[in-house]
């Protein structure tokens, strides 16, 4: 379990940059973003700059239209980051980030010369998104490497779950590993379907959580 030196809150405007500085460190070895940037030396180019600079407008986005949560640690600053988009797949609500001029671009700019296997990962993961009902959607977790282990990730994940309770909301997310898989089993979350095969990638497993699972009956690690 994360001890009593970490603190999850929701972050200030103004600390966005730190988060998305925090959140890049995270994300360098992350197996889906290997596999949208293939080259370990692009990689760490492409994420310290444009893909760096577009994260603050991107993490603002979130903290606005959806939740996003972070995990302070009081000796080693943010240690973790957690995002959710709400969605209602029901209503009109606009184009997908594909169709729509300003996220192209956002994608273009980001990624650079990877932006097409950053569209093909869209165009994957978002055949497989439920259409049924309005769900939040679990868009990534990350935990700092050196605190990987402390349960900081899954103390993320049952804060914006209790939240879930409250509203009697579903939720929705891809584990991409067989480990975090076991970890959102243990939340609650279920397997939605077959596994997303990116080429010569990893299997993204897509999961549901209906509203009535219980945040507290896991104390797993994360």
């Amino acid at each position: 379990m994360a001890d009593d030196r970490t603190t999850l809150r929701r972050p200030e405007r103004a600390e966005l940059p730190a988060v998305a500085e925090a959140y890049t460190a995270a994300n360098l070895h992350d197996p889906v973003l290997s596999w949208v940037i293939d080259d370990e030396d692009a990689r760490r180019r492409i994420t310290a700059g444009p893909w760096r600079e577009t994260m603050v407008a991107y993490l603002d986005s979130v903290l606005h239209s959806g939740e996003l949560v972070i995990a302070e640690d009081e000796s080693a600053g943010v240690a973790g980051v957690a995002l959710w988009e709400w969605t209602d797949p029901a209503p009109a609500t606009g184009t997908s980030p594909l169709q729509d001029p300003e996220g192209a671009r956002f994608i273009e700019h980001a990624y650079g010369e990877y932006a097409d296997r950053m569209k093909q990962l869209m165009e994957l993961t978002g055949r497989r998104r439920p259409d049924a009902s309005a769900y939040w959607y679990l868009l990534n977790i990350v935990v700092a490497p050196r605190l990987r282990g402390q349960g900081i990730g899954g103390a993320m994940l049952r804060t914006h779950l209790r939240r879930l309770e409250a509203e009697h909301a579903p939720a929705f997310l891809e584990a991409s590993s067989p480990r975090n898989r076991r970890l959102y089993e243990s939340f609650g979350f279920a397997d939605c379907g077959e596994p997303v095969e990116l080429p010569d990638g990893p299997r993204l497993q897509p999961m549901w959580r209906p509203a009535a699972a219980d945040p507290d009956r896991s104390r797993s690690k994360g």
